[in-house]
């Protein structure tokens, strides 16, 4: 029988390479295999491993990840679990086992699966993919997203920059919308029902990368449309000696680490990022050549009240418009015209 974990670089420091060669053969050997790597803080060779086979890179002092390894070794599957997964055949699982292990094995691989759910046969997904049906419409519902959205479609994207080791985070994104690989990107997503910019910020970098950060100010202001804002914010660790990146796999991201910026110029522009803006915002934060403004005004807090206002409102979209533009002359006498460009 196959190990249900391996551990590629266990308690020896070998060159990456052998560790890939290790990867790849126990991976042959049994697609059921929960593969783990030591994070090493090179993004190149993450995403290697992922492509190797590899399910997850643990971060050094991720204390979550004992936790996940006594689940797969004992818990995972059951008598009671009449479930199989379709990607690597692994069977006995409970409809709350496969809603985790989908995610928590295959989020890294491209979703490619055609046929109809196992549970409730539905074989149409309007959701995009049986992966995201499955994560929404089964397994523990306190799990699941929340698939009524606000009218208004409004983001916030982070920047988290370590202020000791001046290393950016970066999360590995889900397969599914990265082209096929776990590519780079920045903690982001949609502003939740009466959220603000920086709590859905601080929300979505938790959700991501494992980081509990504050918002210490604003990097750049889009509007699309006239009527979808995107605001890119800055954040730090709120405690700088205690920020391990998330490891753990889940229908969020498939982990995240601290990057140089060194390392992120090392990347492709296209085939190792879900989107180049690491690559655009890291070294000009980096270097001084992009202005971090400040959030501690009234033009900031009236964006603010708006969307957390708007976010709660039944409309057609195009009914928030008047607002939206009271609101964006409003920020553009209180920030400099480089604030809007992007």
């Amino acid at each position: 029988m196959a190990e249900k974990i391996f551990f590629a670089d266990s308690e020896e420091i070998l060159p990456n390479e052998i560790i890939l060669e290790r990867v790849r053969e126990a991976r042959q050997q049994s697609a059921e295999t929960f593969i783990v790597v030591k994070c090493r803080q090179s993004a190149k060779f993450r995403l290697q491993a992922f492509a190797a086979g590899a399910n997850m890179l643990a971060n050094e002092g991720d204390e979550n990840i004992e936790e996940v390894f006594e689940y797969i070794r004992s818990k995972q599957q059951s008598k009671e679990g009449k479930y199989a997964c379709h990607i690597c055949g692994m069977s006995g699982l409970t409809e709350n086992g496969l809603h985790r292990h989908l995610p928590l094995y295959h989020q890294s691989e491209p979703n490619t699966y055609l046929g109809s759910c196992p549970i409730c046969k539905q074989k149409d997904f309007p959701y995009e993919s049986f992966e995201v049906h499955l994560h929404n419409f089964h397994g523990p519902v306190e799990e699941r997203e929340v698939m009524d959205v606000p009218s208004l479609a409004a983001f916030a994207w982070v920047v988290v920059r370590h202020p000791k080791t001046g290393r950016f985070l970066i999360s590995n994104e889900p397969a599914a919308i990265s082209g096929g690989i776990p590519g780079y990107w920045l903690p982001a997503g949609r502003v939740d029902h009466g959220e603000t910019f920086v709590q859905a910020g601080i929300r979505e970098t938790l959700e991501e990368a494992g980081v509990s950060v504050r918002i210490t100010g604003v990097i750049k202001f889009m509007l699309e449309e006239r009527v979808v804002p995107r605001i890119i914010l800055m954040g730090e660790p709120i405690d700088e000696n205690n920020c391990v990146p998330k490891s753990i796999v889940d229908y969020e991201s498939c982990g995240s680490f601290w990057i140089t910026v060194d390392d992120v110029k090392s990347l492709h522009p296209r085939s190792d990022f879900r989107g180049s803006d690491p690559l655009r915002l890291f070294p000009a934060i980096h270097s001084g050549t992009m202005d971090v403004y400040d959030i501690d005004n009234e033009a900031f807090q009236g964006l603010e009240r708006m969307v957390s206002a708007l976010t709660t409102q039944r409309k057609d979209e195009r009914a928030f418009i008047p607002t939206i533009a009271k609101v964006w002359k409003d920020l553009e006498r209180q920030y400099p015209a480089e604030a809007f460009k992007y």
